[in-house]
C-alpha cells in the first residue's frame, strides 16, 4: 500500500492507485490470476482492522492452501494410474472444496455483520469452478509470500 508523504494512506498516489487498480480490474485488463490476488489484497486490507474477520480470513488462506495441496496430490494419483488412490483422493478434493467454499461464504456474511462491503464475494464467482480457480491463484500468491517473495500485499 503507498503512502502519501505524510504518511497516512489516502494521499493523492494512494487514490491513484485505486482508481487504476479499480479501472484495470472493470476493463478487464488485468489476467485472471492478476485479478484473483488483486480481490484477495483488497479482502485482506478490509479485514485488516477487524481481529474477528483476519481469524476467519487466515481460515480461508487455510482452506486455498489446504485445496490446492488436494489437488496436487490428486494428480499425481492420476499419473500413478492407481484408480482407488484417484477415487480417494478425489474425494478427500471435494470435500476441501466444500470447505473452501464454507469458509470463503463465511467469511462474506461476517463483512456483512460488520457493516462492510462483501461485494467481493462476487468477484471471488458464485460457481463451484470459480471458486476453485480463485482459490488456487490465491494459494499460490500466498505459498509465493511466504518463500519471501516481494509483492502488493506487502504491509497489509
Amino acid at each position: 500500500m503507498k503512502h502519501s508523504p505524510s504518511g497516512n494512506p489516502g494521499g493523492s498516489e494512494f487514490l491513484q492507485e485505486l482508481w487504476r487498480d479499480r479501472a484495470e480490474l472493470e476493463h478487464g485488463e488485468m489476467n485472471e490470476n492478476e485479478r484473483a490476488v488483486r480481490v484477495y489484497i483488497d479482502i485482506k486490507k478490509a479485514a485488516k482492522e477487524n481481529l474477528q474477520l483476519s481469524k476467519i480470513l487466515k481460515i480461508v488462506e487455510d482452506a486455498a492452501l489446504n485445496y490446492m495441496r488436494l489437488i496436487l496430490r490428486l494428480n499425481r494419483a492420476k499419473l500413478e494410474l492407481d484408480q482407488n488412490m484417484i477415487e480417494k483422493y478425489d474425494e478427500h478434493r471435494r470435500l476441501g472444496h466444500n470447505r473452501l467454499i464454507d469458509d470463503v461464504n463465511m467469511l462474506s456474511r461476517e463483512f456483512k455483520k460488520a457493516g462492510l462491503d462483501n461485494s467481493w464475494r462476487n468477484d471471488v464467482g458464485l460457481s463451484r469452478e470459480a471458486v476453485g480457480d480463485w482459490a488456487r491463484q490465491v494459494a499460490q500468491f500466498l505459498e509465493k509470500m511466504e518463500g519471501g517473495e516481494n509483492s502488493d500485499a506487502e504491509g497489509v
